[in-house]
């Protein structure tokens, strides 16, 4: 956790968002989940046509309703890739917040060369409860973001967000009469034929 929680300074303002910045965005692996389904939000950093460049740290949140999906199977993590590798060149933290369903990261290179990043820089593994008690559509935001140069100044971005339909789902097992289901021919030898009412 390094020093998480340690008191900091506030920001002075909300950062400014640039319409031909860079993208930071969030993409989903799945456009819709059920019950126990497991899916991907991806952290996107820039793009082929724009590039985010000079980028030597970042910090951001994700929002997300964290009453539809399961702690005990759901993780963030950064990944390899045009920003660097986590443990290597790129010093990287994450914690999610489960009460408030927050997504808390950062990750900064650590040999003082900055990158042209145009993919994924990290993952939300997302697992659907396994009781969904309605469907309804999960909201991805990225929020408080910031990114930075080797010199220390600001590297704009334009955030996107991304959503997932979470479809209810019902589980159990339904009695059957035995007057319902047919076992045929009797006597058998070779294969034995059942149908049922359902």
């Amino acid at each position: 956790n390094l020093n998480f929680g340690n008191n900091h300074p506030p920001r002075l303002s909300q950062p400014t968002v640039i319409a031909t910045a860079p993208e930071l965005k969030l993409v989903a692996t799945a456009g819709a989940a059920g019950t126990n389904d497991q899916f991907n939000v991806n952290v996107e950093m820039g793009s082929p046509s724009n590039v985010a460049n000079d980028v030597y740290g970042v910090a951001f949140d994700i929002a997300f309703d964290a009453t539809l999906f399961n702690p005990a199977n759901s993780s963030f993590q950064f990944v390899q890739g045009q920003l660097g590798t986590p443990g290597t060149d790129l010093l990287t933290m994450s914690r999610i917040d489960w009460n408030n369903g927050i997504i808390h990261a950062a990750a900064v290179r650590k040999d003082g060369i900055a990158q042209n990043v145009s993919g994924t820089i990290g993952s939300f593994t997302a697992r659907v409860i396994g009781n969904v008690p309605v469907s309804s559509t999960a909201i991805f935001s990225i929020n408080g973001f910031e990114g930075v140069n080797a010199s220390g100044n600001s590297v704009q971005f334009s955030p996107v967000n991304d959503t997932v339909s979470i479809i209810a789902g019902t589980t159990g097992i339904s009695t059957v009469s035995t007057t319902d289901i047919k076992l045929y021919p009797n006597p058998t030898k070779d294969v034995l034929k059942i149908s049922g009412a359902h």
